[in-house]
């Protein structure tokens, strides 16, 4: 039975609790036990109590299986039985508690099948925004890819050179904010670069010019200007073999048209990094 007895077993010398009386009652106990049993009764009143309290419930709840008693059962303990029979009230609660666990366990059952089913519903849950998450990754290209694409998009002839896996990608800062985010792929098998500048735009009286920076000669070597393709957005694709021994690229803000040489400081210089 769960719950807490009204009878404490220790108050028995025999230590019966609730449970004893009720198998005894429903003829679950050994023949040898119901006699012990029986002739226990006459020598403890709890004991004897307990018994006739569980009785009419389990006669009175329809339930079967309860013996009927034998002449010496019904010989010994008359007298107590008679004196300690509960009353209608007694009997009254005893049933409504006997309900009342019933009813209990039925709840703490559904309310643990109903936790289970919630904590499985949930692990669903997260496993398929999991995956959703990883398929929504994976389907999606990234900002790199997404760039690199818009930068063939706008020079065609470099497609190859920006796929090739031997061409890095490198972000950085140019000295001047007007001049936006800068970009810059390079090959150093092919000698190629591709540089472009996000957030930059147009000006009529100046242009953003590229050049090679031959330390060795002391010189600046001429690249060609940015050009303005799309608003907020401007690049330049140096080809194959004009680099030569260039170990930097460097960018300066020129008139309109550009310059021979460079009229103002380098606004972003770009280490080659060569092997």
């Amino acid at each position: 039975m769960n719950g807490t007895p009204d009878y404490e077993p220790e108050t028995c010398g025999k230590h019966y609790a609730e449970e004893d009386w009720i198998d005894w009652l429903l003829d679950r106990k050994p023949p040898a036990d119901r006699a012990v049993m029986l002739s226990h009764l006459a020598r403890c009143s709890r004991c004897l109590s307990m018994r006739n309290m569980w009785e009419p419930l389990l006669a009175g709840g329809g339930m079967t299986g309860t013996p009927p008693a034998t002449e010496q059962e019904r010989g010994r303990g008359e007298e107590v039985r008679e004196s300690s029979q509960p009353s209608e009230a007694l009997r009254r609660r005893l049933r409504a508690r006997v309900r009342l666990r019933s009813a209990g366990i039925r709840v703490r059952r559904a309310v643990q099948a109903q936790r289970r089913t919630s904590v499985f519903a949930a692990a669903i849950v997260m496993l398929l925004l999991l995956c959703a998450a990883l398929v929504y990754r994976s389907a999606s290209p990234s900002q790199a890819d997404q760039r690199k694409v818009a930068a063939a998009a706008l020079e065609p002839t470099a497609a190859s050179f920006l796929q090739d896996p031997q061409t890095a990608s490198f972000k950085v800062n140019p000295e001047l904010e007007e001049l936006g985010k800068g970009y810059i792929w390079f090959n150093d098998m092919s000698g190629e670069v591709y540089v472009m500048l996000e957030g930059l735009l147009p000006s009529e009286e100046h242009d953003v010019q590229v050049w090679a920076v031959d330390e060795l000669a002391h010189e600046h070597v001429n690249l060609g200007l940015l050009h303005h393709d799309r608003p907020s957005s401007a690049h330049l694709y140096v080809k194959p073999g004009r680099l030569l021994q260039a170990r930097h690229i460097a960018l300066t803000v020129e008139p309109a048209g550009g310059s021979g040489n460079p009229t103002g400081p380098d606004v972003l210089v770009f280490p080659l990094q060569r092997g």
